[in-house]
This record gives C-alpha cells, structure tokens and sequence, in this order.
C-alpha cells in the first residue's frame, strides 16, 4: 500500500463541487414551491352522504 493514491486534489474538488451545485439546484427547486395554504371545499354529493361524530355513530341533521 505505500506509494499508492487512492484520490486527488482534482477527484476532490470536482466531488465538492457536484455535491455544491446539486445543493444549489435543490435549494431553488425548494424555494419555487408555493407555500399557500388552500381550504378544499365540500361538495354537495359530500355533504349529503350524512354526518358522523368522532366515534363513527351518524348524526341526525334537521
């Protein structure tokens, strides 16, 4: 194993700067995602289908 080289400066700096860019890319792919909050409507055929409490029993609806 004496005298053997198993990386380089190069091999180094070009591995640096791979992992530096795919960063970069990520952070930007990030910050182009909305970060609004929308509230879904209910439809009608929802609405309609009947309402439960948390254990599941039905809900009479006058």
């Amino acid at each position: 194993m004496r005298g053997n080289v198993f990386y380089t400066d190069a091999g180094i700096r070009y591995g640096f700067l791979i992992g530096a860019g795919t960063a970069l890319v990520g952070a930007i792919i990030a910050l182009a995602i909305p970060r609004t909050i929308r509230q879904l409507r209910v439809s009608a055929a929802t609405e309609s289908a009947g309402a439960v409490d948390g254990s599941g029993e039905a809900i009479a609806v006058a």
